[in-house]
C-alpha cells in the first residue's frame, strides 16, 4: 500500500516539474499554442496572444490580465539582466499561460501586477532590498525568475536572494487568516433586525433584493458553505422526495485536492444534495415563484437580476448586498 502511495507521490511531483518549461524560444511557441487551446474552450475571451492584456473567465467572474510596461520604470532593471521589454513580456505570458489550470486567475492577475512592482522598485546597487509592498505571489516571482536564462549568475542569485528576504517580511507582516468575530450580542442584534424586516416588511421588490442575506444567514447554520458555492446555487435545486425535501448545491471540488483548474464551474464544482426543513423550503419556493417573471441568467442559478429602483440598473442582489456582509455570518 505505502509502495503505490510512493508512486502517486513521485509521480506528481514529476509531473509538476515537467509542467513547468525553461522560459525561451521552445516554450514561447509552446505558449502560443496553449493560448488558442483555452481560447477556443473560451477561457479566453479577448486580446490575441501578442496583445498587452488579454481577458479570462472562469464564468464566475471576469479578469484581465494586463502585461503592458508603458507606465513601468524598469529600463535599467531589464539592461542589468539583459533583456529587452519585448523579451521580458513574452516571457511573463510564457510563464503565466504554463499556470493555467494550477492558479486561480485572481493569483495569475496578482503575480502580473506585483512583478511590474518588483522590477521597477529593485535596486541592484542596494545590499539588501526592502518594501513594504504587499507581496503574497513571492513563489511565483521567484520561480520565474529562475527560469529565465541571465547570463550572469551573480545577478540570478542576487535577485533570488532578495526574493526570499521579501518573502520573510511578508510571512511576518502577513495577516492570519484567523477570522475576527463580533462580540454575541453582535449577531443577536443582527438576527433581531433580519428577522423583523422579513416579517414586517411589505415590499416583495425589497425583500426579493434582500432575500439572499436572509438564506445565507439562515441557511449557512445548517449547511456550511463557502460564499462563491452560495452564489452559484443551481436555479433547479430545490425537490420534492416524498414527504420531504431536498436541496442541491454546488461544493468546490479543487480544496485541498491536487486537481487542476479548469475554469468551468462543471468540472470545479460538483452539485451536493441535502435534506432540508420545510422552512426552507417554503422560503427558496416563495422566491422561485416570485422571480419567475425575471430572466434567467447564464449560469441558471438561484439567484435573479433585480432591477433597483434608485439607480434603474439590473444588478445581482448576491453581489451588492450579501458579498460584503458574508464577513460577518458566523459560519
Amino acid at each position: 500500500m505505502s509502495n503505490n502511495n510512493d508512486n502517486n507521490n513521485s509521480n506528481s511531483i514529476i509531473t509538476s516539474v515537467i509542467m513547468i518549461p525553461e522560459l525561451d524560444e521552445f516554450s514561447y511557441k509552446e505558449a502560443k499554442r496553449l493560448f488558442l487551446s483555452y481560447k477556443e474552450k473560451g477561457v479566453i475571451t479577448g486580446g490575441y496572444f501578442d496583445d498587452k492584456s488579454w481577458s479570462v473567465t472562469d464564468e464566475y467572474a471576469n479578469y484581465g490580465l494586463n502585461f503592458d510596461l508603458r507606465n513601468i520604470d524598469c529600463d535599467t532593471f531589464l539592461n542589468t539582466i539583459g533583456i529587452t521589454k519585448h523579451e521580458y513580456i513574452n516571457y511573463v505570458k510564457t510563464y503565466t499561460i504554463f499556470k493555467f489550470g494550477e492558479l486561480a486567475f485572481t493569483t495569475l492577475r496578482d503575480f502580473v501586477g506585483q512583478l511590474k512592482h518588483f522590477i521597477a522598485s529593485y535596486d541592484f546597487n542596494k545590499p539588501r532590498f526592502v518594501d513594504d509592498y504587499y507581496y503574497n505571489t513571492c513563489n511565483q516571482i521567484s520561480e520565474f525568475f529562475s527560469l529565465i536564462k541571465i547570463s550572469d549568475d551573480s545577478i540570478q542569485d542576487s535577485l533570488l536572494r532578495a526574493l526570499e528576504d521579501v518573502q520573510d517580511d511578508f510571512r511576518k507582516r502577513a495577516p492570519t487568516h484567523q477570522r475576527t468575530l463580533a462580540s454575541f450580542e453582535s449577531y443577536f442584534k443582527f438576527n433581531d433586525i433580519l428577522s423583523r424586516f422579513w416579517e414586517e416588511s411589505t415590499d416583495e421588490d425589497e425583500k426579493l433584493f434582500y432575500f439572499p442575506v436572509y438564506l445565507w444567514w439562515n441557511l449557512s447554520g445548517v449547511l456550511p458553505m463557502r460564499p462563491r458555492e452560495f452564489v452559484l446555487t443551481p436555479r433547479n435545486c430545490l425537490k420534492k422526495s416524498g414527504d420531504s425535501w431536498t436541496l442541491t448545491i454546488v461544493k468546490d471540488k479543487l480544496k485541498g485536492s491536487n486537481r487542476k483548474v479548469s475554469y468551468k464551474i462543471s468540472t470545479d464544482y460538483e452539485r451536493v444534495t441535502y435534506s432540508v426543513p420545510d422552512k426552507f423550503a417554503d422560503l427558496i419556493s416563495w422566491y422561485l415563484e416570485a422571480t419567475k417573471k425575471y430572466s434567467d441568467n447564464e449560469l441558471y442559478t438561484l439567484f435573479m437580476l433585480i432591477r433597483t429602483i434608485e439607480s434603474g440598473i439590473d444588478v445581482f442582489p448576491t453581489t451588492a448586498v450579501i458579498l460584503p456582509i458574508i464577513t460577518f455570518v458566523p459560519v
